[in-house]
């Protein structure tokens, strides 16, 4: 009798298992509809175009000494309500909704009908769906038409670049997918030309190029598959204009305007690079403001604080003062007792036990 039991309850828990990453049908839709709303159970909802709401389900449990959130989604028109039994779903276009429940995927109209569904992930990206067939990679558009053909080992990310062939580069961007064909990864526009060769053992786009690693050594390549940041070094982190370079652990500034080290091996720590692209980077005697070009502004500062624009606060033997990155120039004497308040075009400060204020915006 216990085996039976036994037999029994291994047998239910393979159904619930089923259930539970059931495969995104038709069938498996009509099952999770309700045509009234008593005894559903969801937190919150948000409006979506069309006019159908998706429903949100939170639950908070406990995980590794914290509190951990699992979201559940669902979709209602007002008289039907899809439970919020999915993992994800996406407004990705007009009256159509992108579904993902473990590893199953679909997409349904407004009217709750299956358009298209996958066993295999369609990875939903910006405008565009990642999908596999026969374990090939390939990009379907917004409107589930075949873009590039599934061909590749794995297509990682769809990611965009400005077009600098536009005028408006600031509006203007072009889309390009990372892909992988035997051990080595490129990157590909979506006329499925090659920019960056197959012949990186990884790549990490960035916002304008692609940190390249080959041979366990890192560079940088630029969206015209111009090597930028030679690759030498045991890390590369980019921006715009400028990049750092790790070697032996210390590190320096690389400049992709005047492609060349425009510093030493000297540094330990560095910030993220300024509107106008300096960055303030930590050597054995403090901290100091470097350009793009490598041009250093001020001295050695003993501190600095958090900044978003381009007027950096420093301090030294105490005193705080500003630096600006646009001008290139100290902006202030250095002079302050404590900045109380920094909203990067002005501040509050403490000045001889007096709280001022401090305007940047006619430096």
């Amino acid at each position: 009798m216990k085996m039976i039991s036994g037999i029994i309850c291994s047998c239910c828990m393979l159904i619930c298992m089923h259930k539970l990453s059931a495969q995104i049908d038709q069938t498996y839709i009509n099952e999770l509809l309700r045509s009234n709303k008593p005894n559903l159970e969801f937190t919150k909802v948000e409006k979506l175009k069309g006019g159908l709401e998706k429903l949100f389900y939170e639950r908070t449990y406990e995980c590794f000494g914290d509190i951990c959130l699992d979201m559940n989604y669902g979709l209602s028109d007002g008289q039907r309500y899809l439970m919020p039994e999915f993992d994800q779903i996406d407004n990705f276009r007009i009256n159509h909704f992108y579904l993902r429940k473990g590893d199953s995927t679909a997409i349904i109209n407004n009217d709750f009908k299956i358009v298209i569904q996958k066993i295999n992930p369609i990875l939903r990206n910006g405008s565009y769906f990642i999908f596999e067939e026969i374990n090939k990679w390939g990009i379907l558009d917004s409107n589930l038409h075949v873009v590039i053909k599934p061909k590749y080992d794995s297509v990682a990310e769809i990611f965009d670049w400005p077009d600098y062939s536009n005028e408006d580069i600031f509006n203007s961007y072009k889309f390009y997918f990372k892909a992988k064909r035997g051990e080595y990864w490129a990157v590909l526009n979506m006329m499925d030309s090659i920019i960056i060769d197959f012949v990186n053992d990884e790549l990490y786009p960035q916002l304008d190029g692609a940190i390249v690693k080959r041979n366990n050594k890192q560079g940088y390549v630029d969206s015209y598959n111009r090597i930028r940041v030679p690759v030498k070094f045991d890390s590369v982190i980019c921006g715009f204009a400028n990049c750092i370079v790790i070697k032996n652990n210390k590190m320096a500034l690389y400049s992709t305007y005047r492609d060349t080290l425009v510093t030493d091996f000297s540094y330990s720590d560095y910030t993220n690079p300024s509107p106008y692209n300096c960055r303030c980077m930590k050597g054995e005697k403090g901290w100091e403001l470097i350009t793009a070009s490598g041009k250093r502004i001020g001295e050695t500062y003993d501190a600095i604080k958090n900044y978003g624009l381009d007027v950096v606060p420093v301090q030294k033997d105490g005193k705080w003062g500003f630096l600006d990155c646009q001008t290139q120039k100290v902006i202030t004497e250095m002079k302050y007792d404590r900045i109380l308040r920094f909203f990067g075009h002005e501040a509050i400060v403490l000045y001889q036990g007096e709280d001022m204020k401090i305007s940047f915006d006619n430096r």
